[in-house]
């Protein structure tokens, strides 16, 4: 079965209260792939949540068999080690899984939460330049980077990530959004009208982008262009 299937049958499962049939479903599809799959993550996510903590260190050992190199096991296998209490395991099941491709961001992003969680921000910000350094245009990473500056008050540093977001994906508004956003929190007005010009240009049938020029355009005094935007 294609895993995405065998998650949506297991959600309508779940949705009507049937957890262990859902469970089932889940079990049933990860032992007919031989690779890890959503199915996997799924079920191991599920067991943790319903505190079935040696289920889902079994779902992980099984997958540790099947796809012994995949970064993607040893990224799960953290937060199972974590729920059990074990800080340094899963700090190591995360760093383990960024062996074998040092861009692999949901292992970084793990790191850095546990970082951000202890005050280590430079550890913080060693994770996501890691994630740079072997993939340059790391999307992800750039916006982590631009909101771990914002939360550090660098606002220019936020900027600067965010600016290189929408170089590096011109179609995708997100990081428009987000830059508009930061430079209306620097008080840059004319910067962050520019952005949304482009952002509708870009965007001409998207909702989203005249809302985002609505909202700068009532901070810059322009009512009539917010109106405009709107309609």
């Amino acid at each position: 079965d294609d895993p995405a299937f065998a998650i949506r049958r297991a959600l309508v499962r779940f949705g009507s209260g049937q957890a262990d049939k859902g469970l089932e479903e889940l079990a049933g599809a990860v032992e007919q792939s031989k690779a890890a799959t959503q199915a996997d993550e799924f079920l191991v996510l599920t067991y943790i949540e319903r505190k079935r903590y040696e289920d889902a260190m079994a779902a992980v050992a099984a997958m540790e068999k099947r796809a012994p190199q995949s970064p993607v096991t040893s990224n799960l296998k953290g937060p199972v080690l974590l729920a059990k209490g074990n800080m340094e395991g899963a700090t190591a099941s995360f760093e383990r899984a960024l062996k074998p491709d040092p861009a692999f961001f949901p292992a970084a992003a793990n790191l850095a939460r546990l970082d951000f969680a202890a005050g280590r921000l430079s550890d913080v910000r060693r994770r996501y330049d890691g994630v740079l350094s072997a993939k340059p245009d790391h999307f992800a990473a750039f916006l982590a980077s631009a909101e771990l500056d914002a939360l550090s008050g660098n606002l220019k540093g936020s900027v600067d990530s965010l600016r290189r977001a929408v170089r590096a994906y011109p179609r995708v508004l997100a990081s428009k959004v987000r830059l508009a956003t930061a430079y209306l929190a620097m008080n840059d007005i004319q910067h962050a009208v520019e952005t949304v010009e482009e952002a509708v240009t870009a965007h001409p049938d998207d909702p989203v982008a005249y809302i985002l020029a609505a909202n700068i355009q009532v901070r810059a005094g322009d009512i009539n262009g917010a109106v405009q935007s709107l309609s």
